[in-house]
């Protein structure tokens, strides 16, 4: 079975798919440390089974997968897959070729894969089981595996000898025969406990079953004559409810009569009312828009007096704002009069300068001389001087206009002061008439708004009041249905407990109040006071026990006796004070129960009842123990061995000897032991209800009283807003004028005080510019003056130039200066030009921003004018709808008056229908009571008759025969039967199918046990053959491996010796084994006194010694040479070959020796880092001269 490939993906650094083929001999596989040679035997150990990650160098068996790298991120999936050539069986399937592979994934889960299909690991095992390939095999040798086999103990060691013996299967088989013998044996104990139980049962049930027969015979009868007996006295109660329901249908008629007026009443005074709350909602709507129409009407006042006074306004603006606008167009024509012969005179200074440069030029041409540096200083100076001149001109004319336009300001501000200060007054005194008015509207609005308000609140609470009457009588009503329907449950309960309904005919007979036999108590079901979680489980433990007579002796009882034989009244059952005997629960099974879970108590205990029937209750349940559920009551009923009787709270019962009784039916039948409590409940409930219709009562009373004297008082408040309302119209209106008034004055002066602020700005401008203008004059004096003395000293010093010079410069200085007047002259023309333009440009501005001024003031006027003729449609139009609201609001204040009158009239109406009902219903409750009663007696034989036969009246009443007996008849028969069930006592009518069923099994079970008994001698005789056939097969290989290793130790060492030794040869199951090795030149030792090297040697023989009594497929040899020197190495290398024919070598090794025996070599290297390439060389052609490299 050649190994032919190992391929990995993602295992440990094998990052990428790698595929290694395998050949046949010896395959090497070298690299560096840390390139991953190890990670190629622990892919083939783990795809071959290995479970455990750290063996495989791991934490965690995730650990495997490639982790990723600098360059790589991680993966998340490992998988190694190996090929095998099964073409000799070796392997334990039919397939030729085997690929086994195995994936694991990064969150931990994995999966088996044999050739290409799903399998369990158990699979892959089993695969390798006996092939020498196994989990303990020593065919794969990795790292450490030398010393983890020599540092172990004996017994451990012998696993090596057990797989090459090929006795794990026995092993394995051995394992499963225990643990099937062990389930064996705990089969066996359970059946005899269970076998011996049921057989102490068997008789005891045969016992049972027969009287239980005879019990269902009797109960046959019974059953029978019961059925008829309820059959004919269900027919006489329906004949009896046939006549109530006749009068139940015409008193329902009646009371439908009666509703209906009452409704017909109740609907005409609720129409009442909603025509009274109608009319109410109407006239406070009229009375809002009367109000709303009222302002609207005052709003239009002050729309007409508001567009008078900005009438006034604008035309008085409009005035002063064309006043202003003439003033500028005089000053500005006479400015551009100005501004025309500035014109005139700037022109002529233009043709004189130019005169004069034409002369200049003409005589600097004559000179032809070069005019040197003093006389250029001097000229330079000269145009300095004349242009120093020039701008004294322009300052003095500049001076001169700022102060003509300060005057000019000064008057302007004074006459905007003055009309500042007559507005201001003129607002100071109207604001004092708002405040007034104001002050007056307000206090008006805020009574008005208080005086609304108590309306609304007495508004709302008339609704609430009437909302109020309406509830509580319906709730009245309902209160009123309730308590007659309790009335009535209560007079049914209450006859049916006085009668004793549901008792035994006899009971009722001596309880009936109309017999009145002294000396009777009562029965026990009405003496008990059981609290209602105890209800169910002491009525199914007491039974009839229930409707049991308890008397004061036994003369009274002999006297009741007496009267029931006498009346033939039937049967019951006494209980004397004088002579009952309470019984007890034992004081060690007390104990013992009061230990036990889910114990409640004795029944006795758990109950309340008069203290001297203390000997009546301890006689029928004194010797009762009460548990919380079944189980619990199993467990404790076999602990006291079944000497006493158990109930659970579910009614479960468990009696002494073992028979058990329960169940629950589909109906439920009504409890004897709470009636009492429930009649008590009952008229508990009645008190209420009557205490509730009464309060209800006198608050509907209380309700209606109110609802008259908040009607009145609305009325009263409702007048007095309307009055108020008006008031508050006029007082509004003249507010609004005032405050119009106000609102134009205001304006006014704040247009004002604009006015005002604008010319001191521009007065404060203006002087800002004389004073800078001053200043300027001063620096330019002081200029001209200095110029003036430079000209002087430069001229001095020229005076030695020729005549002619002289007189040319004379007449060109002439000229120039000449020249220097004109040019100032023009300068000066140019500059008070130039200013006159300022002056025009500025009146323009002016007048064009009148003209906007008086633009937009004219458009506001028009945007503001109202059509005052509309206007005043509108106050006529509103005048005459207010007239109407008003002749409206008195017509529904009469509507509403009549609609009051009316709503008097029907109330007591009303309440007469509603005496009429309350009549009615009395009499429907004591029919309804009778029906109930009734019912209740009919309810109670049908349940019986559902409950106890399965049978509906129809059936049953087609069941009685032609020529049925009297009810007395029947009776009487009955009575007889019951006697006999009476002597036949308690019977477990559970015995019959139980005996049957325990019976069964114990007959099952003891053929069981015999069969478990056959089973567990053939397992021991099977474990017994398998340890003979373990022990043999290991001493043979033993031996073999033995004889093996001595011969084969000296080959290795070159000399020495070495054996293989049983720890305890007796016992060959489990003996252990030691290796002694003496290697040439030592003494005979243990493995643990050697040296690396003689201990890895010492394995590697004892492979070899394996290897020849039974060779394994392909052995893995992971630097197992690593610590020898390099003789033994060759020695080891050598050796490989003489197996190399029947076991296929893969050696991990870094040796040069052991490199130089190998067929194929394959190279692990890591270019990229921490991920593992592959490179192969064949070197079986190395001879040759030629070899394969495959990466």
């Amino acid at each position: 079975m050649p190994l032919k490939s190992l391929t990995i993906n993602g295992f440990k650094s094998f990052a990428d798919k790698t595929t290694i083929e395998f050949t046949s001999g010896i395959t090497g596989i070298v690299g560096p440390n840390g390139s991953g040679k190890s990670n190629i035997t622990e892919a083939i150990r783990w795809v071959m089974g290995e479970q455990s990650a750290k063996s495989l160098r791991g934490a965690h068996m995730p650990d495997i997968i490639f982790a990723g790298s600098a360059l790589r991120s991680a993966l998340n999936r490992a998988e190694v897959t190996l090929t095998f050539d099964n073409s000799d069986q070796t392997l334990k399937t039919e397939q030729k070729a085997v690929e086994i592979t195995r994936r694991l994934y990064r969150d931990g889960s994995s999966e088996f894969l044999f050739n290409h299909h799903h399998c369990r690991l158990r699979d892959i095992t089993d695969l390798f089981v006996d092939s020498g390939l196994g989990k303990e095999a020593f065919a794969i040798i990795s790292q450490g595996r030398v010393e983890q086999v020599f540092n172990s103990k004996p017994e451990d060691r012998r696993t090596i000898i057990e797989e090459a013996a090929g006795v794990f299967k026995y092993k394995q088989q051995k394992k499963q025969a225990e643990n099937e013998l062990a389930t064996t044996n705990e089969n066996l104990n359970r059946i005899a406990d269970i076998v011996s139980e049921l057989a102490g049962r068997v008789e005891p049930l045969r016992k049972q079953a027969s009287l239980a027969k005879d019990y269902q015979q009797q109960k046959a009868k019974f059953d029978g004559l019961n059925q008829q007996i309820l059959a004919l006295e269900l027919a006489d109660l329906e004949e009896q409810q046939q006549v109530k329901l006749k009068r139940q249908a015409e008193l329902t008629a009646i009371s439908a009569k009666i509703d209906e007026q009452t409704n017909q009443v109740s609907e005409q005074l609720t129409q009442k009312r909603d025509q009274s709350e109608a009319l109410n909602q109407e006239a406070e709507m009229t009375q809002a828009e009367l109000m709303t129409q009222t302002r609207q009407q005052e709003t239009l006042n002050g729309q007409i007096s508001l567009s008078k006074e900005r009438e006034n306004y604008h035309q008085l603006n409009s005035q002063s704002i064309e006043k202003q606008l003439a003033e500028h167009q005089t000053a500005l024509a006479a400015e551009q009069e100005k501004l025309a012969a500035r014109k005139i005179a700037l022109d002529q200074a233009t043709e004189q300068e130019n005169e004069l440069l034409d002369q200049l030029n003409q005589l600097q041409a004559s000179q032809g001389e070069d005019e040197e540096d003093l006389a250029k200083r001097i000229n330079d100076l000269r145009a300095d001087y004349i242009e120093q001149l020039q701008a004294q001109t322009t300052n003095r004319n500049e001076i001169v206009f700022a102060e003509d336009n300060l005057k000019k300001l000064a008057q302007q501000l004074e006459r905007a002061q003055a009309d500042l200060t007559a507005v201001q007054a003129k607002v100071q005194a109207k604001q004092k008439l708002v405040v007034q008015a104001n002050a007056e509207m307000t206090a008006a609005k805020a009574a008005e708004t208080s005086q609304q308000t108590v309306l609304t609140e007495l508004d709302q609470q008339l609704h609430a009041v009437q909302e109020q009457v309406t509830t509580k009588q319906q709730a009245w009503y309902q209160k009123l249905e309730q308590f007659q329907q309790l009335k009535a449950r209560y007079q049914s309960l209450k006859e049916v407990t006085e009668d004793h309904s549901g008792f035994y005919q006899g009971v009722r007979a001596v309880l009936s109040p109309k017999n009145k036999i002294d000396g009777l108590i009562g029965a026990v079901a009405d003496l008990l006071h059981v609290p209602t979680q105890l209800q169910f489980a002491i009525e199914q433990v007491l039974g009839s026990q229930l409707q049991q007579v308890v008397c004061e002796d036994t003369a009274s009882a002999e006297k009741a006796i007496d009267f029931l034989k006498q009346q033939r009244l039937g049967r019951a059952t006494f209980l004397p004070l004088t002579t009952i005997r309470a019984y007890h629960v034992d004081s060690c099974v007390l104990q013992t129960a009061q230990q036990a879970t889910g114990f409640v108590g004795v029944a006795s205990a758990l109950i309340k009842y008069d203290t001297k029937l203390k000997n009546v209750v301890e006689h029928l349940l004194g010797n009762i123990l009460v548990v919380e559920h079944l189980p619990e009551a199993t467990q404790l009923a076999k602990a006291i061995h079944y000497q006493t009787r158990i109930v659970t709270l579910d009614g479960d019962i468990l009696t002494p000897g073992g028979a058990m009784t329960g169940g629950k039916t589909k109906q439920q039948r009504s409890s004897l032991l709470n009636r009492q409590q429930e009649l008590s409940n009952l008229q508990s409930q009645l008190k209420q209800q009557q205490t509730l219709l009464n309060d209800l009562q006198a608050e509907i009373k209380t309700a209606k009283t109110q609802s008259a004297t908040l009607s009145g008082q609305r009325v009263k408040q409702a007048a007095a807003l309307a009055e108020m309302t008006q008031q508050n119209a006029g007082l509004t209106q003249t507010f609004n004028q005032e405050q119009q008034e106000l609102t134009r004055l205001e304006r006014q002066t704040k247009v004002a005080e604009l006015t005002a602020a604008r010319i001191e700005s521009e007065q404060k401008e203006m002087q800002q510019q004389v004073t800078a203008k001053i200043d300027q004059k001063a620096g330019l004096a002081t200029k001209i003056s200095t110029i003036k003395a430079d000209i002087d000293a430069t001229q001095a010093r020229l005076q030695n130039f020729t005549a002619q010079k002289e007189v040319l410069a004379g007449q060109i200085n002439d000229l120039k200066t000449k020249l220097a007047v004109a040019q100032n002259s023009l300068t000066s023309q140019t500059t008070q030009y130039r200013d006159q333009q300022q002056v025009v440009r500025k009146l323009k501005l002016e007048q064009t921003k009148l003209e906007q001024s008086l633009v937009a003031l004219n458009d506001d006027q028009q945007k503001t004018q109202i059509d005052v003729e509309a206007v005043q449609q509108q106050l006529t139009t509103l005048t005459s709808s207010l007239a109407k609201l008003q002749q409206q609001l008195e017509s529904l204040k009469t509507q509403r008056q009549t609609v009051v009158a009316a709503i008097a009239e029907l109330e007591p109406q009303t309440q007469r229908q509603y005496e009429l009902q309350k009549q009615t219903a009395k009499e429907q409750e004591a029919v309804a009571v009778a029906l109930n009663s009734l019912k209740s007696e009919m309810n109670s034989r049908l349940t019986t008759l559902s409950e106890d036969y399965q049978l509906s009246f129809e059936a049953a009443y087609q069941n009685l025969p032609e020529d049925h007996r009297t009810l007395d008849e029947l009776h009487t028969d009955l009575h007889l039967v019951r006697l006999a069930l009476r002597d036949i006592g308690h019977v477990n009518l559970d015995a019959i199918a139980e005996f049957d069923e325990v019976n069964e099994r114990y007959q099952f079970l003891s053929k069981q046990q015999n069969d478990l008994i056959t089973a567990r001698q053939e397992l021991l005789k099977t474990m017994a053959d398998m340890d003979q056939e373990v022990a043999q097969r290991f001493s043979e290989t033993f031996n073999a491996v033995n004889s093996a290793f001595t011969a084969i130790f000296p080959k290795m060492f070159g000399g020495g010796q070495a054996k293989l030794e049983l720890t305890n040869p007796e016992q060959m199951l489990t003996t252990g084994i030691e290796i002694n090795a003496q290697p040439p030149g030592k003494k005979l030792q243990n493995l643990s006194l050697l040296s690396g090297g003689e201990r890895a040697l010492t394995a590697i023989t004892l492979l070899f010694a394996i290897l020849k009594v039974k060779p394994a497929p392909f052995s893995i040899l992971d630097e197992v040479e690593a610590s020898l020197d390099d003789a033994n190495v060759d020695r080891y290398a050598n050796y490989l070959r003489n197996y190399e024919a029947h076991t296929q070598f893969i050696v991990i090794t870094h040796r040069k020796g052991t490199m130089m025996q190998v067929d194929r070599l394959y190279g692990v290297t890591m270019q990229e880092s921490g991920v593992s390439k592959i490179i192969s060389v064949s070197l079986t052609d190395v001879d040759q001269d030629k070899f394969t490299v495959t990466d």
